[in-house]
């Protein structure tokens, strides 16, 4: 298993949460703010846990900002995450998707 952190296209209209300070000053996903991605956008996989059903990725400043997280970090649903990095032909469809919705 190899802990390279991999880059992966997020598709418009995925949900995103921000991240948000929380126990033992460790960064989870805003249990309040949701949003829905305008447009697709790259972003680098983080290896942080902290929730069952988000997972961590790293995008620019001004994405970060745009979905009102603190930090460079936003959260993505586990279930979009895993048929990107799991099915290769599904991600083919989604980035192709993507595509077309640009």
């Amino acid at each position: 298993m190899s802990l390279e952190r991999q880059h992966y296209r997020v598709p418009k209209g995925s949900r995103i949460k921000p991240s948000q300070l929380g126990y033992y000053n460790f960064w989870y996903p805003d249990e309040k703010q949701e949003y829905v991605s305008e447009e697709t956008f790259v972003c680098e996989q983080m290896l942080w846990r902290g929730s069952e059903n988000w997972e961590a990725v790293m995008v620019s400043k001004e994405q970060a900002r745009a979905y009102g997280s603190p930090i460079r970090v936003v959260w993505i649903e586990k279930s979009l995450f895993k048929d990107m990095a799991r099915a290769p032909i599904r991600r083919e469809t989604l980035k192709k998707r993507a595509d077309n919705n640009e």
